[in-house]
C-alpha cells in the first residue's frame, strides 16, 4: 500500500469514528434528561450522572455506553491528530 492510501484510510476511519461518537453522545445525553432525578432501584437506575446541570440516575449499562462513546471520541481524535502530524511531516 502506498503512504497516501494509508493516510486516506487513517483520516476516513478517524473522522467516521469521531463524528459518529459525537452524534451518539448527543443522542444519549439528550435521552438522559428524561431520567428520574432520584434513584429507582426497581428499574436499576441507581448511578448518579450529571447532565446539563441536572443530576439524573442511570443504569450500569447506560454508564458503560457513555464510557464506550468517550473511548470512541478519544480514538477518533487521536487518529485525526496522527493524520495531521503525518501531513505536516510529509511537507517537510
Amino acid at each position: 500500500m502506498t503512504s497516501s492510501l494509508l493516510r486516506s484510510i487513517l483520516f476516513s476511519v478517524g473522522a467516521i469514528l469521531f463524528l459518529s461518537s459525537l452524534v451518539a453522545r448527543f443522542i444519549l445525553i439528550n435521552g438522559f434528561v428524561t431520567h428520574p432525578a432520584s434513584p429507582d432501584p426497581t428499574t436499576g437506575q441507581t448511578i448518579a450522572y450529571e447532565v446539563k446541570g441536572k443530576t439524573v440516575y442511570i443504569t450500569s449499562g447506560e454508564e458503560s455506553g457513555t464510557k464506550a462513546i468517550l473511548a470512541g471520541e478519544i480514538s477518533g481524535l487521536v487518529l485525526l491528530i496522527s493524520y495531521g502530524a503525518l501531513a505536516v511531516y510529509r511537507k517537510k
